[in-house]
């Protein structure tokens, strides 16, 4: 399951980067006020970058919980902006609340037996050092 968010929440950040120029021209020609372009353009390009490096270390199992929580916080603001504030755009709610259910779940749980968590916690640096006497 953690795969398969993982895998999911990378594919999201790569449709929003390639429809970047249709989101960006929806959210400033949005009724919200006069929008600044380069704040519209600081937020989409955050959002598809913590999209994908969020999703690029849930996959591995890397790190899953402090992906989680970052994942977490562009989703909720996802659902909160563009399925409340924005109900013309083409958004399912309940997809994002199924993948705020799953991070949510993930930063509880962790990533794993199957992740490189587990990998790297095998190995014990502390235990193998020499002493030196002197």
């Amino acid at each position: 399951m953690r795969i398969l968010l993982g895998l999911s929440l990378i594919a999201k950040g790569w449709v929003i980067m390639m429809k970047f120029p249709y989101i960006r021209d929806v959210i400033m020609a949005s009724g919200s006020g006069h929008p600044d372009p380069v704040n519209v353009n600081l937020i989409l390009n955050s959002a598809i970058y913590s999209y994908l490096i969020s999703g690029s270390l849930i996959f591995l199992g890397l790190m899953t919980r402090a992906a989680a929580l970052i994942g977490l916080l562009v989703i909720t603001a996802s659902i909160l902006f563009a399925d409340f504030l924005s109900p013309f755009m083409n958004t399912d709610i309940w997809v994002n609340g199924l993948v705020m259910a799953l991070q949510v779940q993930f930063m509880v749980i962790g990533s794993g037996p199957v992740s490189l968590d587990k990998l790297i916690g095998g190995f014990k640096f502390g235990r193998h050092r020499r002493r030196l006497n002197a």
